[in-house]
């Protein structure tokens, strides 16, 4: 009976009193993101279909912000961000891209329409292009016709036409 209870003590003394548990560190956060203007869209996203889409409008870079594993992009005044994956294009019109970077697959998951549910991108490659149509004014000293112009006759009410040249 002495030997039994001697062993016991003998484990107790030989036990470690804390509890230890081993977790792997996650590594850091490192998903790709990168804002798109005039200057880097033909080499980012130039052979993407929807490259036509945005080329021929105003653009610019939209506004990154990384603050460790979260992150937002979006744009300011009247541009609209679209964020363009490696396999998808997302129009997130006047809205902000929200998300975080999951820092196991380094992709990001981003709340985009705003209901919670996340979806996953690859690289958050973000621009900012203004669909508003375009305002156009004459260059100073270029006057604007009407190349026919027409006129009631009389009693009649028969429209006549005449043309009208400018030379300067």
């Amino acid at each position: 009976m002495k030997a039994v209870v001697f062993y016991f003590l003998f484990l107790l003394k030989s036990a470690d009193s804390c509890l230890k548990i081993n977790y792997a560190e996650p590594p850091p956060c490192a998903c790709e993101s990168l804002a798109l203007d005039s200057s880097n869209m033909q080499n980012e996203i130039g052979s993407v279909d929807f490259y036509q889409n945005v080329s021929a409008y105003s653009v610019k870079a939209p506004i990154v912000s990384i603050d460790d594993c979260s992150g937002t992009v979006y744009c300011e005044g009247e541009y609209s961000l679209v964020v363009f994956d490696t396999d998808k294009v997302t129009m997130f019109d006047k809205y902000s891209a929200d998300g975080f970077c999951d820092p196991f697959t380094q992709t990001w998951n981003v709340d985009k329409d705003g209901s919670g549910s996340l979806t996953t991108f690859k690289t958050l490659r973000g621009l900012c292009v203004d669909y508003s149509p375009p305002k156009t004014t004459p260059k100073p000293g270029v006057f604007v016709f009407e190349p026919y112009s027409g006129y009631l006759n009389g009693n009649n009410n028969q429209l006549r036409t005449f043309s009208c040249n400018m030379w300067r």
